[in-house]
């Protein structure tokens, strides 16, 4: 059975209509609808119909799909480990959201290929910045690793939690909360906040704080990044409750410890059940847990 037509089949299978997955394999749409009538033909069954303009999977097809991934995962790995080994090292790919990846990630890093006898490469990855796209990236074999802020579903993600910096308060200079040595999340309630969009996992964590005490912030405005956040905070637009970060320290605003309620935070690595990593690959993960696992 041909590869390629395989592969065909399977960008087929997720996108449900011909002219996409055409467009996405760069294939001609005649081409695809002859390499997926070769397997259905090979096969003696059909493994699509007709859903009005679009197409789906019908039982065998679904069945046949279960096969073809499996199979192509266990190539694909297989092809890269050994492509690997060969190297006498490799490459990981790595992703992370960027509070990880200014200094967390590269001194995991550093310090991995300084106590490695490995020729290791890495390439560190944010996609949009966000844990959920990072976590896509993972399943879709893109990455090898993801550091996130949340967890990805179970049944589909191997992962571990570590402890990563708490959240702080942060005013602009002059504001009647600079003055303090230390916020309680009460008493940012009567300010306005400059919060993230609620497509950020970190937007998720900051509600969970404020839902400890059974509040809600008044936002005056969302944004998706922390850097952003920060000065709009010192332009004057509002408080902000976020992850320290050494960006602040540049900004005229005033950096207050949150005592209360308890601002522990976790992240995540995470890597995608049932896939044979290279061996550098595998090693760093496991000098990771160690790492940051304490």
């Amino acid at each position: 059975m041909n590869l390629d037509h395989l592969r065909y089949f399977e960008v087929l299978a997720q996108l449900e209509h011909y002219g996409k997955a055409a467009e996405k394999l760069h294939i001609s749409q005649p081409n695809l609808t002859y390499a997926v009538s070769q397997i259905e033909q090979e096969l003696g069954a059909p493994l699509f119909e007709k859903a009005g303009r679009s197409i789906r999977l019908t039982r065998y097809g679904h069945e046949f799909l279960r096969v073809v991934k499996s199979s192509l995962d266990v190539l694909d790995s297989g092809t890269r480990a050994v492509r690997e080994a060969s190297q006498n090292g490799g490459l990981i790919l790595l992703g992370s959201i960027r509070t990880l990846g200014t200094t967390l990630v590269p001194d995991l890093m550093r310090n991995f290929q300084a106590q490695t006898d490995l020729d290791v490469r890495f390439q560190l990855r944010s996609e949009n910045g966000f844990s959920a796209s990072l976590l896509k990236a993972v399943e879709e074999k893109r990455l090898d690793f993801c550091f996130t802020s949340s967890p990805g579903n179970a049944a589909v993600f191997e992962s571990f939690s570590f402890h990563r910096k708490p959240f702080v308060v942060i005013t602009p200079l002059g504001h009647p909360l600079s003055s303090r040595q230390s916020v309680a999340l009460q008493d940012t309630l009567p300010y306005p906040q400059i919060c993230f969009a609620s497509c950020s996992g970190l937007r998720k964590n900051v509600d969970a704080l404020f839902s400890q005490i059974h509040a809600a912030p008044t936002v005056a405005m969302e944004t998706e990044e922390d850097a952003v956040i920060a000065g709009l905070v010192a332009s004057g637009f509002g408080i902000a409750v976020l992850p320290d970060d050494p960006l602040f320290q540049s900004l005229p605003l005033t950096v207050l410890p949150l005592t209360s309620p308890d601002p522990g935070r976790m992240a995540y690595l995470s890597r995608r059940r049932g896939i044979c990593l290279p061996d550098a690959a595998e090693q760093f993960w496991q000098f990771c847990q160690k790492q940051l696992v304490r």
